[in-house]
């Protein structure tokens, strides 16, 4: 299966969301703006495919939502989760209906990633556990979450190390995916390192990413400043990565 199937693939499930929303629907999709630990942010592989029962769902909640399918995940690498212990998850992706109810997906479209296929994942906790004990998150994009194929036989290790540049990169849907994925990463750095050295750096980086809360050249930047203010104590080197910030916001 190639990428750019699961691609399409997952791009199929989101297009319940546009027409629904082109016509009633429009919820906001959340920007991120601080280091959340009640998200599961990790590298999975596909070891099976899962249902669920219809659940109640809607805008009163009164909705009975039919069966829907989802991917067991084996964590291959962690970023952040509220249980580092976890080796395995059911994630579920949502469209929406014109009423804001959630539609699941098919069998056949979580059958378009094949077992060994790998994603990088974003998701929330979601209808308890299944029968098998193993936890339930919900991926769906709408939410602010992320469940995005990688390439075959990527490095998911070497990726959980890797520290992204966030300038000059290409506006696609991709792109935007990843900076999502690696705006968590680097708020976990910022959470877990100590070091007043290496928080500089990771604060000098994000200062180029536009993703990062509601910035723009010509509005408060107050994500970034929070974040800035929260682990950096020395004030000489929070004027300077605020400074950083304003300029690279309007160069870009």
């Amino acid at each position: 299966m190639t990428r750019n199937l699961l691609r399409l693939l997952l791009g199929a499930g989101m297009c319940l969301y546009f027409l629904s929303a082109a016509h009633a629907c429009l919820p906001r999709v959340p920007k991120y703006k601080v280091f959340n630990p009640e998200e599961y942010v990790f590298y999975g592989k596909v070891i099976g495919y899962v249902q669920t029962p219809g659940w109640y769902c809607g805008i009163s909640g009164e909705m009975l939502c039919p069966d829907g399918w989802g991917l067991r995940l084996a964590v291959t690498d962690m970023v952040s989760m509220p249980n580092p212990a976890i080796k395995e998850v059911d994630v579920f992706t949502f469209g929406l209906g014109a009423d804001c109810s959630e539609k699941g997906m098919s069998r056949e479209w979580v059958g378009g990633a094949p077992l060994g296929a790998q994603f990088m994942v974003v998701a929330k906790r979601w209808q308890g556990s299944s029968t098998s004990g193993v936890i339930r998150l919900d991926a769906s994009d709408y939410k602010g979450n992320i469940l995005a194929p990688l390439p075959l036989n990527a490095d998911t290790a070497a990726l959980s190390r890797a520290e992204m540049s966030y300038i000059a990169h290409p506006d696609s849907r991709d792109a935007e995916q990843r900076i999502r994925f690696e705006l968590r990463k680097d708020l976990t750095r910022l959470e877990k390192d100590n070091s007043p050295e290496a928080r500089k750096r990771t604060l000098a980086r994000l200062a180029g990413a536009g993703w990062f809360g509601d910035s723009t050249p010509d509005s408060p930047d107050q994500a970034y400043t929070a974040a800035v203010r929260k682990y950096v104590s020395d004030e000489q080197t929070a004027r300077w990565l605020l400074e950083k910030r304003r300029v690279q916001l309007h160069e870009n």
